[in-house]
């Protein structure tokens, strides 16, 4: 259960990035706001699509249909999951950030809006844990590492999909846009498949997510920046 090293590490690692663009690369920390806005709102279109995509898969289910098991739901979730991920940073880089064409500030967009799903993910958790417990001061997760390498992984993730989707246009290629499609697809199905078998398959996927989105974000970073 994500608790206070998620929370911490979550809060406290994007502010430092966010605080580092600013001063080395005078990028406004307005340019956060659109990915703060892109993050919650994707969370929130992805947990009612999760919500929806289950209750037809028990609806098919009941009416005798095959149920298609865990890779179904994946599917199902991911890829349209990938699709609004990828639309919604388009339309945020075209009406809420038009001035956003360069690498530093895509990534303090990317820094609002990987930081603001980690943010939402760990409030909402330790409030879920406190009215359970009834506890002023909840328990570690027995697995903080863990939680730190998740909360990490999740913020570079954040950061990579908002570069691929603006490479789009930094570049004038359309590419990208399917390239950010598919990234932020397979970051919605990987949890599904890897969140369920224990904390060593989840380490396993949080540290190559993290590791390929890290690639990605150097990647995508130009010679002169």
């Amino acid at each position: 259960m994500m608790t206070i090293p998620y929370l911490l590490v979550g809060l406290g690692v994007p502010a430092l990035l966010a605080y580092c663009l600013h001063r080395q690369r005078d990028i406004n920390y307005g340019l956060a706001l659109p990915g703060m806005i892109a993050g919650t709102t994707a969370l929130i279109a992805g947990a009612l699509l999760q919500a929806a995509v289950a209750q037809a898969m028990v609806g098919a289910a009941t009416a005798g249909l095959p149920a298609g098991g865990l890779p179904l739901f994946a599917g199902l979730v991911g890829f349209p999951g990938g699709l609004l991920i990828a639309g919604l940073l388009t339309a945020i880089l075209l009406w809420l950030a038009p001035g956003a064409r360069t690498y530093p500030a895509l990534l303090m967009i990317g820094v609002g809006y990987g930081g603001t799903e980690i943010a939402i993910r760990a409030i909402l958790t330790l409030i879920a844990a406190l009215q359970a417990s009834g506890a002023a001061d909840p328990a570690l997760s027995a697995y903080p590492l863990l939680e730190v390498i998740a909360a990490l992984s999740r913020l570079a993730s954040g950061v990579a999909v908002t570069l691929l989707i603006g490479s789009m246009f930094l570049t004038g290629a359309v590419g990208w846009f399917f390239a950010g499609t598919l990234w932020a697809a397979l970051l919605l199905i990987g949890p599904i498949f890897f969140g369920h078998g224990g904390p060593l398959p989840a380490a396993i996927w949080w540290t190559g997510a993290g590791a390929i989105s890290l690639f990605l974000i150097l990647w995508r970073r130009p010679s002169r920046e």
